[in-house]
């Protein structure tokens, strides 16, 4: 499973979170933010959301990327071989920017308002795991501190008036997922046992043992 996945769930629970006429988008770069918020055509309120880079997470225990997770078995009926389906994960930390665009500077602080208080209050979301596995992952989305105000006053004039807050937000607990098959391996072993042949005397076991028996004088 890609990272795009992770940018689905976030969209989702917006969608959830605001339950009205809110537009809600998902620019991949910067590059592509900056015309969008360049159109002539925005319509205001607009959420977008930006994932700003993501890098895998060295300092989280990364075993399962090479052992895997067992999740259920089949048998292929042709050859009857019995298969094992399971996953590897490999964790990673993702990045994110959220914009708020509206009308007013009042409209904005509410919709920030509603966003900020939920995320701190409801941090867990669901992840659809594909490829067959018909699992989901539980992960974290969390706020940064700051909300920055990046209303560009001076171009109200040119482009119409409206206000823009942003906040970044990261999730420090995602993985990629890949899934596999492998079947089983019946493997047949034939152990020889054999006694080796004892030729000291001294080592071989007897029913009694003669004492020396001390005589007078000695």
């Amino acid at each position: 499973m890609s990272v795009y996945a992770y940018d689905e769930s976030i969209v989702k629970s917006f969608n959830k979170i605001f339950n009205k006429d809110v537009s809600i988008n998902v620019v991949e770069n910067l590059f592509d933010f900056k015309a969008f918020i360049g159109r002539d055509d925005l319509q205001l309120p607009i959420i977008n959301i930006t994932r700003t880079g993501w890098a895998i997470n060295d300092s989280r225990n990364h075993s399962m990327k090479f052992t895997g997770s067992e999740l259920g078995h089949y048998v292929d009926e042709e050859s009857g071989i019995i298969y094992f389906k399971g996953v590897r994960m490999m964790p990673i930390n993702i990045n994110y920017q959220v914009d708020v665009f509206t009308d007013t500077r009042k409209e904005n602080d509410l919709i920030m308002r509603e966003l900020i208080f939920y995320l701190s209050t409801h941090p867990t979301l669901l992840v659809d795991i594909p490829y067959g596995l018909d699992i989901q992952h539980v992960f974290n989305l969390i706020l940064d501190d700051t909300v920055e105000d990046n209303s560009d006053i001076a171009e109200h004039k040119n482009r119409g008036r409206y206000f823009r807050q942003t906040i970044g937000m990261y999730i420090d607990n995602a993985y990629l997922w890949k899934s596999y098959d492998e079947s089983q391996i019946d493997m047949d072993f034939t152990f020889e046992m054999y006694s080796p042949k004892i030729e000291d005397e001294d080592l071989i076991e007897k029913e009694s043992i003669d004492l020396p028996i001390n005589k007078e004088g000695d």
